[in-house]
């Protein structure tokens, strides 16, 4: 059929490209549809039989495996489709800070399963946009930060080349000066994993009253083996808020090392992990200083007990925050104004008026669902979609794959 091209046929273009844009608009307010691979050397899942993982995830070593987490929470996503053809995204369950930690296992070990796993998405990857490099639209998730003094590049072995155009689910954004930790050419800062005894508790509890009183008015358990500056710094003027010691002010260091022989002692970890969660379930304030980095699963597991975020590290971004309102549920204290006088945070929380100390608990457990995977109704994997789609993907018009992560003020 022979189409006259004039001013009809340029409204017709314009028409469709209009409706392409309102496609393109509508699918970045939703979720968008994913794909997960099911094949054994790109599914991980097989891991969580072997031997030392139970104990893993028991230890205070569970902060890190957001691998896992989200895993569970994308398997009976909604928006999940069985269909390649019918997906924007595609999932990649590789768990490799487990895969690491755990070592080998039936049969086989991380090097194996890194190489096997390369071979197999090599041959198998979903290339749906012809224009882009191939994993364009592929996701995968690694919480871990340096494990072994392992960067991500070396621990994936040969499957760090298959992944560069993903986007990744890390620890914090990455920016393009650190391509060999980012992984991929795009990150998204997701959640550590909170405590999660918080959680089933404030589940037992059914999220006892807001209004509740709590024994202490701001409390820290944490390690004061701390790498570098500024965390060092930090940490040891932490310890200095209980001088003269108040009645309301709870600061104790543990000797916290995540070594994998340490994993495997249980029952010290539990008891650890439990007199955490009863701290913070009963504390106005969780100080949240930076350590070795600013990434912690402290911030998550204070959110989840309602316990209100002291945040003392500057470039702490925290997860999905162009659409989470992080700062509207914590406070934020600068590093160098701490270091040089610490006693006026005590004095800037106890003038904290009760009634903005109530809004503040209400709107932690108003977004919990934003921010820990274990929260009944969680939308961490929902975010972690739009956030890569929307931040990653839907901006990109060209074959540039250079890294960059998405946009917010703490990145």
């Amino acid at each position: 059929m022979h189409v006259k091209r004039g001013r009809s046929h340029l409204v017709c273009l314009l028409s469709l490209a209009c409706l392409a844009l309102a496609d393109e608009s509508q699918l970045a307010r939703s979720v968008p549809r994913f794909y997960m691979y099911t094949d054994r050397a790109l599914d991980f899942s097989w891991l969580s039989s072997c031997e030392g993982f139970a104990a893993m995830r028991a230890s205070p070593y569970n902060e890190r495996l957001g691998e896992v987490e989200m895993y569970y929470a994308l398997k009976s996503h909604s928006a999940r489709t069985h269909d390649a053809a019918a997906a924007h995204l595609f999932y990649v369950p590789v768990w490799e800070v487990s895969s690491m930690r755990l070592g080998d296992c039936n049969g086989t070990t991380h090097a194996g399963r890194m190489a096997n796993a390369a071979s197999v998405l090599r041959t198998s990857m979903h290339a749906r946009r012809r224009r882009f490099m191939r994993g364009f639209d592929h996701i995968l998730v690694s919480t871990g930060c340096i494990e072994d003094n392992l960067k991500l590049s070396q621990r994936l072995g040969p499957l760090y080349r298959e992944i560069r155009a993903f986007v990744v689910g890390r620890d914090r954004a990455y920016s393009s000066y650190y391509p060999d930790s980012a992984g991929g050419r795009c990150t998204v800062e997701v959640p550590y994993v909170s405590n999660p005894i918080i959680t089933a508790r404030q589940r037992l509890s059914a999220r006892r009253a807001l209004s509740a009183p709590r024994r202490w008015l701001v409390s820290f358990q944490g390690s004061l083996n701390v790498c570098c500056d500024p965390g060092k710094k930090i940490r040891s003027v932490v310890s200095r808020l209980s001088r003269g010691h108040p009645s309301d002010v709870l600061i104790e260091f543990t000797p916290v090392n995540l070594s994998r022989h340490l994993v495997h002692d249980v029952h010290s970890w539990t008891q650890l992990y439990s007199r955490q969660a009863d701290t913070m379930l009963d504390s106005e304030f969780c100080l949240v200083p930076q350590g070795d980095t600013e990434v912690t699963s402290r911030l998550y597991s204070a959110i989840a007990a309602g316990c209100i975020p002291v945040v003392i590290a500057n470039r702490l971004a925290g997860a999905f925050a162009a659409s989470v309102p992080l700062n509207q549920l914590l406070l934020r204290v600068e590093e160098s104004a701490f270091l040089r006088k610490p006693h006026e945070l005590l004095s800037r929380l106890r003038g904290l008026a009760g009634t903005e100390r109530l809004r503040r608990r209400e709107l932690l457990l108003e977004h919990a669902a934003d921010l820990i995977y274990d929260w009944s109704g969680s939308r961490v994997a929902s975010h972690f979609l739009q956030t890569a789609y929307t931040g990653c993907i839907a901006p990109v018009r060209t074959e540039t794959l250079d890294l960059y992560p998405p946009r917010h003020p703490y990145a």
